[in-house]
């Protein structure tokens, strides 16, 4: 009979989604996208995802990444 163990399985945990590695900063070498979320020295293109944001909330910030990809859309 097999015995169930963790450490046979493998976890994946999405309650951490990734924040704060696009820092949104005005001088392009401390950071990657300015205020308007257009990365440094590439013309039209935009990050509209989680890696903007500074902090993480207490839930799922999926409605927020939409509302926020609509407006940079618009």
């Amino acid at each position: 009979m097999a015995e169930k163990r963790l450490a046979d399985g493998i976890i994946i945990d999405m309650a951490h989604t990734l924040r704060n590695h696009a820092n949104v900063r005005e001088i392009p070498g401390s950071g990657v996208v300015d205020e308007n979320c257009q990365v440094h020295g590439v013309r039209g293109l935009y990050i509209a995802g989680g890696s903007v944001f500074p902090t993480s909330g207490h839930a799922n910030p999926t409605l927020m990444l939409l509302a926020f990809a609509i407006r940079l859309a618009g």
